[in-house]
């Protein structure tokens, strides 16, 4: 701005071809209209970088969220475990994406992030994961959020295959876009433990109509004498009074279940499942 004031102020001793043409020098004036429009092209393009960074960071945003809520932990593994031994066991809860095994020589143990394709796989094996056990019952697991000391998802994306990369992309994009429906819906959603091993779908239902309309209802298998469920009413508060009104005094069959509010959503595999 110094240098173009100095030009207007002393442009008149200035010239070209050795002097044989002189110059003039004139404030660079602008027509509104034309400066307007140009100033709207800049406000525009600002807008949309500012849209896309917005946008690329609610994609990230979703994606870790999906991760973590798709992961669970295994702690105190055998050293030797294999992932096809977790995959085996982990499967009665539902499709797992990814495994990955980290081991510590020293101590001879290992520990275990699985990835699961849905969240509610996820769910149920919180809930349930007690009851799984490595090489026919000798090793009993324990089960935890898979949830690092920053509060991201520890789970090692680049470790997953292509495939369930694409699957948790998939389900990441779905929850954002129905993020409100999924949270009304696992509101209404209870888990319900400690019930008979042979209970039905419809009996479970049955048991839980008394404190209002179920939506649906489905029981999950996890070992031989071991086995929990998922009710899912059509009304939030309802299933908040089933919680305070049902646990450890509801008796379903022979036993008097423990009933608490289900983590997130789930939707098990079909194996050892029955879902309404």
């Amino acid at each position: 701005a110094r240098a173009a004031s100095a030009a207007l102020q002393g442009g008149e001793g200035l010239s070209l071809r050795d002097g044989s043409h002189r110059l003039r020098v004139l404030p660079a004036t602008m027509n509104p209209a034309k400066a307007a429009a140009d100033a709207q092209d800049v406000d525009a393009a600002a807008a949309t970088a500012t849209a896309a960074a917005a946008a690329a960071t609610a994609t990230a945003a979703a994606t870790a969220t999906a991760a973590e809520t798709h992961a669970v932990m295994v702690p105190g593994l055998p050293v030797d475990v294999t992932k096809e031994e977790l995959e085996a066991a982990c499967k009665a809860f539902g499709e797992v994406a990814g495994i990955r095994v980290r081991r510590r020589q020293k101590r001879k143990k290992a520990y275990a992030f699985v990835t699961f394709a849905e969240a509610r796989s996820a769910s149920a094996a919180l809930q349930g994961g007690e009851g799984l056990s490595l090489r026919d019952g000798s090793h009993r697991l324990r089960v935890k959020p898979a949830v690092s000391k920053t509060g991201k998802a520890a789970v090692d994306a680049q470790d997953v295959d292509a495939a369930a990369a694409a699957t948790a992309t998939a389900t990441a994009a779905a929850a954002a876009t129905a993020t409100g429906t999924a949270i009304a819906a696992a509101a209404a959603e209870i888990y319900v433990g400690n019930i008979p091993n042979d209970l039905s779908r419809e009996k479970l239902a049955e048991a839980f109509a008394r404190y209002g309309r179920v939506h649906s209802a489905r029981v999950i298998s996890a070992t031989p004498g071991k086995s929990f469920g998922f009710v899912t009413f059509e009304d939030p508060e309802v299933a908040e009074a089933a919680v305070a009104r049902a646990n450890r005094v509801l008796k379903v069959g022979d036993r008097h279940v423990v009933v608490g509010k289900s983590v997130m959503k789930s939707k098990p595999k079909k194996t050892h499942t029955n879902a309404a």
